[in-house]
This record gives structure tokens, C-alpha cells and sequence, in this order.
């Protein structure tokens, strides 16, 4: 909580957007996002997650998270629907592998999170 405190004191004085990324730990406070959002309501947020559980959708309701950060292998054209309906970009993490970057490019995500920016970008030819 005193990491989101601090990180709140700078949000007036952003020119940019950007995403604050939560790890659903058990100690995670999906509401602190909510906080961001009254904070500036401009801001982008977006939570990470391993499992897929109708809790993400329920978070929403309450913290309106802008994105949804799946594990690589929780993508599949279920979970990519579900986002659409409720208006999440996707980013997905941690991908490092040359075979998950190609499965990916068959979805519609919106980025991709990972360790080894040079494969990806090889991958992608970009």
C-alpha cells in the first residue's frame, strides 16, 4: 500500500499514460486500482493473472481495470472474446519462447510482456 501512496503522488504531474500492473498475490488489494482511477481518471490500469477465474470479471465491476494480463498460456479464443465484450486490451506475459510468440500472433492481443524483447521482435519481424 505505501508503494501505491507514493506512486500516487506523481500521477498529477504525468504527461503520458501508463499502466500500473498488479500481481493478483494473496496480498493484493484489487481495490488500490480503484484508488488510481478516482486518483486520474485517465490513467491505465491492468492486472496480471495465472488462472482464470470469473473473479477478473468481477474485479472489473468495481476497479474498471483498462487491460487484463494473462499468462501465454491461459490465451485462447475464449478468453480473447470475453475480453473484447468487456472492452480489455490484452497483454500477455511472460512469453519467451519462439513457438508462443508465433501461437500468439493468431489472436488479437494488444502486446506482449517479456524477458527477451530481441526474439520477440525477430518473431514478429518488427
Amino acid at each position: 500500500y505505501e508503494i501505491m501512496v507514493r506512486c500516487l503522488e506523481f500521477i498529477p504531474y504525468l504527461t503520458i499514460f501508463f499502466y500500473f500492473i498488479f500481481n493478483p498475490h494473496p496480498c493484493f488489494n484489487p481495490f488500490l486500482l480503484q484508488i488510481l482511477k478516482i486518483k486520474n481518471k485517465y490513467i491505465k490500469t491492468g492486472y496480471l493473472f495465472q488462472t482464470l477465474f470469473t473473479i477478473h470479471t468481477s474485479y472489473d465491476k468495481s476497479v474498471y481495470s483498462d487491460a487484463w494480463h494473462p499468462h501465454f498460456k491461459l490465451v485462447n479464443n475464449s478468453l480473447i472474446s470475453k475480453a473484447k465484450r468487456h472492452k480489455k486490451q490484452i497483454f500477455v506475459w511472460t512469453v519467451n519462447d519462439e513457438n508462443e510468440i508465433n501461437r500468439l500472433k493468431e489472436y488479437s492481443i494488444d502486446g506482449i510482456i517479456t524477458d527477451n524483447v530481441k526474439l520477440v521482435k525477430k518473431t514478429l519481424s518488427v
